[in-house]
């Protein structure tokens, strides 16, 4: 599996641990789980291969558009965000009454 894959899945896995140790057993000693995790993960990601709107903006308002990382970061969240990102208009940060 890929290192990313693997790294999503043990983020859902520590989801359901209260501890590092627990998490740590289960991930070592449980290949079910590992095998579970991985699934799930490869779907999670596979869900985000088409970004949102959201997602698309903060990519191209990115403040540095060589830092695919930077890029990347804000485009994950903005998915992640609670609401989502707007383009920026000119009136932006102005009220008139």
């Amino acid at each position: 599996m890929s290192e990313i894959v693997e790294r999503v899945a043990a983020a859902i896995e520590r989801t359901t641990h209260d501890d590092d140790a627990s998490f740590e057993e289960a991930w070592r000693d449980h290949e079910i789980v590992r095998h579970n995790r991985m699934i799930e993960a490869r779907a999670a990601i596979a869900a985000i291969r088409e970004p949102t709107e959201a997602m698309i903006v903060a990519g191209v308002h990115h403040d540095n558009m060589g830092d695919m990382a930077g890029r990347w970061r804000a485009m994950v969240d903005a998915a992640l965000a609670d609401e989502p990102m707007t383009e920026p208009t000119a009136s932006s940060g102005s009220h008139s009454s």
